[in-house]
C-alpha cells in the first residue's frame, strides 16, 4: 500500500474498528410531535453528511419532556406515532441508526422509550428502566418502569407500527393481526 494511502486509513475512524457516535439536541417544541420529527429530520440528515453511523436524540424529544398529563392524550401519543413513522421513512435509504426518544403505548400502559430505526424499519424499542420521582421529577405520575411491561415478547413493529402513517388499524379482527405478521415474516 503507497505511503499516501496509509496516511488516510490511519486517519479513517472506521479502519480502527471505532464508529461515530453523534448526539443531537434538536430545539423541540412542547406538544408537537410532527414539528419536532421535522427537526430531527433535519439534524439527522447533516449528521448522516458528516458520516455518522448512529444519531442519538434526547429522552421525550418527539412529544417534549415537560409535558406532564398532556402524555396521556389520545391525541397526543397518536401524533407521536405519526412522527416516529416520518422519523422512520428518514433511515429507509440512508446509513445512520437513528435513535429518538418518544412516549409510547403499549399493553394499556404508557412507557418513556427509546425507539431505535435503521435502513426504513423499527429494530428496537427500550422502555426506561428507572423512571425518576424525587424532586422536581414525578415521572411515575405518567410512565411505567420497564420491569412493568405485561408482555415481555411483543414486536416493535406492533407498538410503534409498521404502515405509512405509523397508526395501526382499530380492526380487532385476529385473523387479519395474524395475516400481517405472517407477511412481515
Amino acid at each position: 500500500m503507497p505511503w499516501s494511502q496509509r496516511g488516510r486509513r490511519f486517519f479513517d475512524l472506521y479502519a480502527h474498528d471505532m464508529c461515530r457516535v453523534v448526539t443531537c439536541v434538536p430545539t423541540v417544541k412542547l406538544g408537537d410531535p410532527l414539528g419536532n420529527a421535522v427537526e430531527i429530520e433535519r439534524l439527522y440528515m447533516s449528521a448522516r453528511e458528516d458520516g455518522a453511523a448512529v444519531v442519538l436524540f434526547p429522552e421525550l424529544c418527539v412529544s417534549g419532556y415537560a409535558l406532564d398529563d398532556l402524555h396521556q392524550q389520545d391525541a397526543m401519543l397518536d401524533d407521536c406515532l405519526r412522527a416516529l413513522a416520518r422519523l422512520r421513512r428518514v433511515t429507509r435509504n440512508s446509513g445512520p441508526v437513528l435513535v429518538v426518544g418518544s412516549p409510547l403505548r403499549a399493553s394499556h400502559r404508557l412507557f418513556n422509550c427509546a425507539c431505535v430505526f435503521a435502513n426504513g424499519d423499527v429494530i428496537g424499542v427500550v422502555p426506561k428502566s428507572y423512571p425518576p420521582n424525587f424532586r422536581e421529577f414525578y415521572e411515575l405520575r405518567q410512565f411505567v418502569p420497564a420491569d412493568a411491561a405485561v408482555d415481555t415478547d411483543l414486536d416493535p413493529r406492533d407498538v410503534i407500527g409498521d404502515d405509512d402513517t405509523g397508526l395501526e388499524d382499530d380492526d380487532d379482527d385476529d385473523e387479519a393481526a395474524a395475516q400481517k405478521k405472517k407477511k412481515r415474516g
